[in-house]
């Protein structure tokens, strides 16, 4: 298979997955179910201060991300981030990977079902792949500042490693 197909064929999982995701948050009836709740640490404060310009690609308008000076200074370093699973592939039971988002919000409550903004999700690869969970947990892990490539998430963090299960 060539590298463009194999690209492809990454995109329309993540994009699959995506719209499988975004049908199970319009018929979520309840925001902040069971008790969930934005999850705070200083990586999440420093990474929430970030502007949007809006620019143009051959598609049309698009808005770039413009990262604060105290967040330029966490790109390339180790990171710990708590948050909540949001998978890519997968239902619940049946899930363990090693490419996925964390959110600082539940999953009833994040970027994608209307409240968090982009820079409150972060995509994660990790090193080795990890069982979904409902329960906040942390992960560590090189933060990569995007503010390129429209098809990925403005935060990455690789190499991620599990450090818990945040109660």
């Amino acid at each position: 298979m060539t590298n463009l197909h194999l690209q492809l064929n990454s995109f329309k999982r993540v994009f699959f997955g995506m719209v499988v995701f975004l049908l199970t948050c319009i018929y979520s009836e309840v925001i902040m179910a069971q008790g969930g709740k934005r999850l705070t640490s200083n990586e999440w404060v420093t990474l929430s201060k970030v502007t949007y310009k809006t620019t143009k690609d051959a598609y049309g308008d698009i808005s770039v991300p413009v990262f604060s000076a105290e967040t330029k200074a966490l790109a390339g370093k180790i990171v710990i981030l708590p948050g909540y699973i949001i998978p890519l592939d997968g239902i619940e039971g049946a899930f363990k990977a090693d490419h996925f988002v964390l959110s600082s919000l539940p999953v009833e409550a994040c970027f994608f079902c209307g409240i968090g903004g982009p820079e409150s999700v972060a995509e994660i690869q990790m090193k080795n792949p990890i069982e979904y969970t409902k329960k906040p947990i942390r992960l560590k892990g090189k933060l990569t500042l995007n503010e390129t490539d429209s098809y990925r998430l403005i935060y990455i963090l690789e190499d991620a490693e599990f450090v818990e299960v945040s109660q």
